[in-house]
């Protein structure tokens, strides 16, 4: 068992104070969907993950589910918004059919962040916005420029047979990581340039999700296994180290959670037990 580090916040506290907010902010933001307006949506869906962080925490097992649908729902339609064509589109909230203005935005969208919303509708099995979110991958592999997370969104189009399957995959996002280029972005666009720092922060936190992708499509629960207990090892002793214990964001796992759906699903037997990535969340 690969215990979470120690938390001194009271995550029972912390539901308790989210969840009239979480709840006040969802008016708001329905208010102005109804009005046809964007909504906000974005910053909307970060208030639901972190109610469901507080919900794992606290065993609020009724809030888990559809505040990481709240997250996938938003998260979903603010890209739509983003990435259409059209002055207004139509996207779904709760079930609930919204024709809202489409908006523009010069930042790019991070794909760590498609990677983080793939991963939760997997969990939650959201088939409807998973398959939307597949479909923002070339949209969003275009703006990021970062060839990292390029060659990476490639594996993940891969492990669903969106993408033909290339043996070299891992190799070359490992030479990407080796070569220090990453993409930057400034006032004056996007270009690439050296940074070892960044490709380290890289290397460290995002090389062994994707190494679990791969090896979650090539069915080898060997590496799996090995590969994902020694990461949630690395993950504890890096957020001590750099005092991040109280930072909600790394209670649970959610990239990791998410290639255990995956894998689950491959039939790959997930023998590493941690609260990092509760076993209940991908079976």
């Amino acid at each position: 068992m690969i215990k979470r580090h120690k938390i001194d916040r009271n995550p029972l506290n912390e539901f308790n104070s989210a969840l009239p907010k979480f709840n006040k902010f969802t008016s708001l933001v329905t208010s102005k969907l109804k009005e046809g307006k964007s909504g906000g949506l974005w910053w909307f869906k970060d208030i639901a993950l972190r109610l469901s962080i507080y919900s794992i925490l606290s065993d609020q097992n009724d809030y888990i589910k559809s505040s990481l649908s709240t997250f996938v729902e938003s998260g979903t339609s603010y890209l739509k918004q983003l990435y259409s064509k059209e002055d207004r589109i139509k996207i779904f909230i709760s079930d609930i059919e919204y024709s809202v203005e489409s908006i523009n935005n010069d930042r790019p969208i991070s794909p760590n962040d498609l990677f983080e919303l793939i991963s939760i509708s997997l969990i939650i099995e959201n088939e409807d916005t998973f398959n939307e979110l597949l479909e923002l991958i070339p949209t969003v592999r275009n703006e990021s420029k970062d060839p990292f997370w390029n060659r990476s969104l490639d594996l993940l189009l891969m492990c669903f047979q969106k993408k033909d399957f290339e043996q070299t995959i891992l190799d070359d996002i490992n030479s990407i990581l080796n070569s220090n280029l990453v993409a930057f972005h400034s006032l004056e666009g996007t270009k690439l340039i050296q940074s070892k720092e960044a490709s380290e922060i890289k290397r460290i936190k995002f090389l062994p999700i994707i190494e679990l992708w791969y090896f979650a499509l090539s069915k080898d629960e060997v590496s799996f296994n090995e590969t994902l207990e020694q990461y949630l090892i690395n993950k504890s002793e890096w957020i001590i180290k750099n005092s991040e214990k109280d930072n909600s964001s790394y209670w649970v796992d959610f990239l990791a959670l998410g290639v255990c759906s995956y894998a689950n699903k491959k039939g790959i037997t997930i023998s590493v037990i941690s609260e990092y990535i509760p076993k209940h969340l991908y079976e």
